[in-house]
């Protein structure tokens, strides 16, 4: 794996625990939400379902 897509696999984990962080303590729900930020939600849950469905062979990747 090249050390640019390991960099961006590494923020993508911080920016999506931020986003789960901020989801959870509620700051979403008071938002006001525009189209580019609701199909970027949108996208977040159709990635976490895609990622939930190959779970196993996304783990085997970890044990290479």
């Amino acid at each position: 794996m090249s050390m640019l897509t390991k960099n961006n696999i590494e923020n993508l984990s911080h920016s999506l625990w931020n986003f789960i962080h901020d989801y959870q303590v509620g700051n979403i729900a008071d938002m006001q939400i525009d189209m580019p930020e609701g199909i970027a939600i949108h996208d977040i849950i159709e990635a976490a379902e895609t990622i939930v469905n190959h779970k196993a062979d996304l783990r085997k990747i970890l044990n290479k």
